[in-house]
């Protein structure tokens, strides 16, 4: 059974202690990415034993924040690598096969401190991030496409809201089947006719 995979809940013992096994696995991949030791446990566990199937080790400069499967099963962790000095964070996105091999990975580049927010993959596999943009004057919302095949960065889509503005917060990305990334945002304005709205 994939870890992550979404099935009908029809209240049947079995479906129920497989949920347990779930939320089981969650909770311990919680606590070891308090303690400094963050590991993804994908794609699938042993519902016998209660073992994950694998793991995979970061060091602590990268940290994974999200995980998704796409429809043959391949495992793909959005995560942040960060750089103390020059003072640096970039979004990378690797993809694994069910078996743990690394099929691609990519980051973004450029020097601005980035921080992803959401992932969501459409109907081909390829991977959306959304993320908080953060130079030094203003804090955008940007979205980066990957794609499927190769981990390259199709496009990315800085959001810019109209008027002088201060500050952005990213929320939530969703992405349909055929590709249309949806966003939503907030931005804080400064306006001397309408101060401090967003």
């Amino acid at each position: 059974m994939k870890l992550g995979t979404i099935q009908q809940f029809t209240g049947s013992g079995e479906q129920e202690e497989e949920l347990a096994d779930i939320w089981y696995m969650k909770a311990h991949t919680l606590i070891a990415y308090l303690l400094a030791a963050a590991f993804v446990l994908l794609p699938s566990i042993s519902h016998a034993a209660g073992q994950p199937a694998w793991a995979i080790p970061y060091a602590e400069a990268d940290a994974p924040y999200f995980v998704r499967l796409d429809a043959v099963g391949d495992v793909i962790v959005v995560g942040r690598h960060y750089h103390e000095a020059p003072e640096d964070a970039q979004i990378f996105v690797q993809k694994f096969d069910p078996d743990s091999t690394l099929i691609w990975g990519n980051q973004t580049t450029g020097p601005a401190l980035k921080i992803p927010i959401a992932a969501a993959l459409d109907q081909a596999g390829n991977v959306y991030v959304l993320a908080q943009y953060d130079p030094s004057t203003t804090s955008p919302v940007v979205v980066y496409k990957f794609r499927a095949a190769d981990g390259g960065v199709d496009w990315d889509e800085p959001f810019y809201p109209a008027g002088l503005f201060r500050q952005t917060a990213a929320r939530d990305l969703f992405v349909t089947p055929d590709g249309h990334a949806i966003v939503i945002a907030n931005f804080v304005i400064d306006d001397p006719a309408h101060p401090l709205r967003s």
